[in-house]
């Protein structure tokens, strides 16, 4: 297993202690595990069978699923516009990978702040990890942290 924490572009990613502790669980399609802090809650991410959604004590939400290609794009219903979009390309140990952050802002002037990091890990899967929180920095931690949570096979 690859442990995902070193040869990051520490400006798309900053690099973060990985957590001792908490709860290990694998992730979808047995691509690997993640260790989550204590108190996180896991659930099925739908009725996709390659997806889980994990919500932490600060009720940040991590959705984790499989694809065959990266997932890409954001949407948004109900009037919801977007704010500030920006990207950039990384590794994550041996794999490519991309990191997105928005904001998502509703009609009543309420924002979301969402971060989508999509990992390839071979031509026929990508890990695709979407953060939703209250505020950027607390986005912009939690990406930061998802590297050192994971383990990759």
């Amino acid at each position: 297993m690859t442990r995902c924490q070193s040869g990051r572009d520490l400006a798309c990613l900053a690099q973060v202690q990985s957590i001792s502790g908490g709860m290990r669980l694998d992730l979808p399609s047995s691509v690997g595990t993640i260790r989550l802090p204590p108190g996180a809650v896991s659930e099925p991410l739908g009725s996709n069978p390659d997806g889980r959604k994990f919500i932490l004590e600060d009720s940040t939400v991590l959705e984790i699923w499989v694809t065959p290609e990266p997932a890409v794009g954001l949407a948004a219903t109900g009037g919801t516009g977007a704010g500030p979009i920006g990207s950039c390309d990384t590794r994550i140990g041996r794999f490519a990978a991309t990191v997105t952050r928005a904001a998502l802002v509703a009609p009543s002037g309420d924002s979301v702040f969402v971060g989508l990091l999509n990992i390839t890990l071979d031509q026929q899967h990508a890990l695709n990890v979407a953060v939703r929180t209250a505020t950027g920095p607390s986005r912009d931690a939690v990406l930061n942290e998802v590297p050192a949570f994971l383990q990759l096979r």
